[in-house]
């Protein structure tokens, strides 16, 4: 069970230096859109796995599901990428951001 812990951390720790890759490094606002909610998926699944393997009892998961499932669609809801900056422009108390704040364009509905 040890080596578990190894490779779960590990593929935490990979997730996370790809997202700071993907969302600060390139500049690439399609490329972004394109993994971006594939790594919130991922983080999701990473989160019930924990919950899983841990051995948390069942009940754990009626709660843990749909409360993994709202901050999914949270994400990707409220996190837009701007096609002329490529900056990651976030919603603020669950409003879908309109225009970047780094260059003031105009942010595509996608």
């Amino acid at each position: 069970m040890e080596s578990f812990g190894y490779i779960y951390f590990g593929l935490w720790g990979a997730l996370a230096v790809a997202n700071l890759y993907v969302l600060f490094g390139a500049k690439d606002a399609k490329l972004k859109r394109t993994l971006f909610p594939i790594s919130v998926i991922l983080a999701g699944v990473l989160v019930l796995l924990f919950i899983v393997l841990m051995g948390f009892p069942r009940h754990v998961l009626y709660i843990a599901i749909p409360n993994v499932i709202l901050i999914t669609i949270l994400n990707l809801k409220l996190i837009k990428f701007c096609d002329c900056c490529g900056s990651v422009v976030r919603g603020e108390f669950f409003s879908v951001p309109k225009h970047c704040h780094k260059c003031g364009a105009k942010l595509s509905a996608g």
